[in-house]
């Protein structure tokens, strides 16, 4: 699956188109970066990212979750709908992921959650610190 960024709304970045669709078997198609992220990101970063890790949502979540401001109120919506999910603490650094994900990463204003599509399911992310 090819990175692009798509806008949920103000609060809500879908990095990776696709990633509440079908499943990993969905087809993104590559958008241009935003111009915020036209620039290469910095030398290394190590991304410090509060995480919630699920199997696939259903189609249905992508509009509850568009207001959504803070993982926990994704959480919250989590819980209500019973879907499962973990909570993790981990990092990533910029010269090991996609060079455009990177940038796309680096763009995203402070606090922005951001979604992106793991092996079996998604990550809703956040950003909580940079080295």
């Amino acid at each position: 699956m090819r990175a692009r960024s798509v806008s949920w709304g103000a609060t809500l970045t879908l990095v990776v188109a696709g990633a509440l669709a079908a499943g990993p078997s969905a087809r993104a198609q590559v958008a241009s970066p935003p111009a915020a992220a036209s620039a290469a990101p910095p030398g290394r970063i190590t991304y410090l990212l509060e995480q919630i890790v699920t199997g696939p949502l259903p189609p249905e979540m992508k509009p509850k979750m568009v207001p959504l401001h803070r993982l926990g109120d994704v959480e919250e919506l989590l819980k209500r709908e019973q879907i499962q999910f973990a909570w993790h603490r981990t990092e990533i650094n910029s010269d090991q992921i996609n060079p455009q994900l990177a940038q796309q990463i680096a763009a995203l204003p402070p606090g922005e959650v951001f979604v992106v599509p793991a092996e079996r399911g998604v990550t809703i992310n956040v950003i909580v610190g940079r080295r």
